[in-house]
């Protein structure tokens, strides 16, 4: 791999990988890749494709650095010489793919998760800092609705309150893209990979996406309207007024979406009913375990039930099946910062 100079002083981070396909991807990583790292670089070692890998290790959702990457990029193109460009990204990186790739108009986006609203409650961009109306913030409203030159994918997990308000915004600005809405998670990218669909999209980039998610059954049927009220539910848990229980269980497409069966449980604990939330995480969690695709979900996702469940039960001193539930998550998901400081509370080592 090159490094291609860039401009003293700026955030963003660079890395160019030489190919033989004639294909030039341009990869943008996603928040917390650190410093000197890019994401989804070691997806991408395996291709015969060239690669320009970005980050920008600030979490800062590459705003302002619009010259920079037209820069860089450029610079790849003359070395790389491809004959055909991709812009790929998801999360954060997936709102510079979809921003660079209109705004250039030169190849196919394939873009997971990418938030058309800046700073939006309870999104990712809000968590790192991005402000509502930021002007820095790529015009997806005018960017979708002119006829791209090439394919536009986006890809929405719409068990995620976000995405699902982002796709059903993509169904009203983006009417000619493809758009995907997956029975899946924010990081469905991840998921997709561990169901050995992404390799297969990425080897070529000539397959259409569609016959490979419909054979996991991954589409989502959910409408327009259903996506829209799960985003306003998630947003108002940010920003209030807080959705009741009874709302959110009231929703047609409830017993289809363990992602509002999980919200459902945060409320009842929300409206002070932890007891009911806990035993309603437990039954959440079996219902995925038991279920052929929900427990191939990511685990960061599915260990939600038992993190919540744990604190939850602490909360209402029962410690002696905390621990045992504690336990049990242990030995199945990768110890993080949340476990310890449950490790903490239950005065357990957590190593």
């Amino acid at each position: 791999m090159t490094s291609i100079p860039g401009s003293a002083g700026s955030r963003l981070r660079h890395r160019f990988k030489p190919g033989t396909s004639g294909t030039l991807v341009v990869v943008y990583s996603q928040v917390r890749v650190p410093d000197g790292k890019f994401g989804l670089e070691r997806l991408f070692s395996d291709t015969r494709h060239a690669c320009l890998f970005l980050n920008d290790p600030q979490n800062g959702w590459y705003l302002g650095l619009h010259d920079e990457i037209n820069r860089q990029l450029d610079a790849a193109i003359g070395e790389a010489r491809p004959d055909r460009i991709i812009h790929y990204g998801s999360s954060m990186g997936a709102v510079a793919a979809l921003g660079i790739g209109l705004e250039r108009s030169d190849g196919p986006i394939h873009a997971f998760g990418g938030e058309l609203l800046p700073g939006t409650p309870d999104s990712q961009g809000r968590q790192y800092g991005v402000r509502p109306n930021d002007p820095s913030y790529p015009d997806f409203r005018t960017l979708g609705s002119n006829p791209p030159a090439h394919p536009v994918h986006l890809y929405y997990g719409c068990f995620d309150g976000t995405d699902a308000a982002n796709a059903a915004i993509a169904m009203d600005w983006f009417p000619h893209a493809t758009l995907h809405l997956l029975a899946s998670t924010h990081a469905s990218h991840d998921h997709l990979y561990s169901l050995n669909i992404i390799r297969r999209i990425i080897r070529t980039f000539d397959r259409d996406p569609a016959p490979e998610l419909r054979s996991k059954e991954l589409y989502a049927a959910f409408d327009r309207e259903s996506l829209q009220r799960f985003g306003n539910f998630v947003e108002r848990r940010a920003d209030g007024p807080l959705p009741t229980p009874d709302e959110i269980q009231s929703e047609h497409d409830y017993t289809n979406n363990p992602g509002l069966q999980l919200l459902h449980a945060e409320m009842l604990a929300r409206h002070g009913n932890p007891e009911a939330a806990a035993q309603e995480l437990a039954e959440l969690e079996e219902r995925v375990s038991a279920h052929q695709l929900w427990r191939s979900l990511p685990k960061r996702w599915r260990r939600l039930m038992p993190l919540r469940r744990t604190a939850l039960l602490l909360d209402i001193g029962n410690s002696t099946e905390a621990g045992r539930v504690f336990d049990t998550m242990r030995a199945r998901f990768p110890l993080d910062e949340p476990m310890e400081d449950l490790a903490r509370r239950l005065g357990i080592a957590s190593g």
